[in-house]
């Protein structure tokens, strides 16, 4: 393949990497109501943790699903903690935050083994998968999952 048609090919890609990102950002910005299922799951959680201060609400019942994973309400409660703010925004922000790093990863994991443009490729197939996309912004713990799944082969 020439080099000129290689150039391409990766401008396309990068492109089709950034429309994934672009069209995900929207997402977040144009509609920002989350799921019910990850209010109650995990958002609400997040905001246990920050007012409390302590487990002690879960332990109480506060929540939906007490047994379930506390690694992604951790997140959003460290956002919280820093911010000085509750606002769903931030919890939906830190599943959007998972999906640019899943997107990263994507690309570095790829690029250790395969030819650049193979690498944009595979980003652009995880940038622009419809699952990510859809769950990205809605404050489930999926995109917080998929990267760490994603990451840990790498390592």
């Amino acid at each position: 393949m020439a080099a000129h048609t290689r150039g391409v090919w990766k401008n396309l890609l990068i492109l089709a990497v950034a429309v994934g990102i672009l069209s995900t950002g929207w997402g977040l910005i144009a509609d920002p109501n989350m799921s019910i299922d990850a209010h109650t799951i995990w958002a609400k959680k997040a905001k246990a943790f920050y007012l409390a201060g302590s487990f002690g609400p879960l332990l109480k019942g506060c929540c939906s699903k007490p047994n379930y994973p506390v690694l992604f309400p951790l997140q959003s409660w460290w956002v919280y903690k820093h911010i000085q703010s509750i606002d769903d925004w931030w919890h939906q922000a830190t599943g959007f935050i998972f999906y640019l790093d899943g997107v990263v990863i994507a690309i570095a994991a790829c690029r250790a083994f395969l030819p650049i443009n193979w690498a944009w490729m595979g980003a652009a197939i995880v940038a622009n998968s419809l699952l990510n996309v859809l769950i990205a912004t809605r404050g489930f713990a999926d995109s917080a999952l998929s990267a760490y799944f994603l990451a840990s082969p790498c390592f």
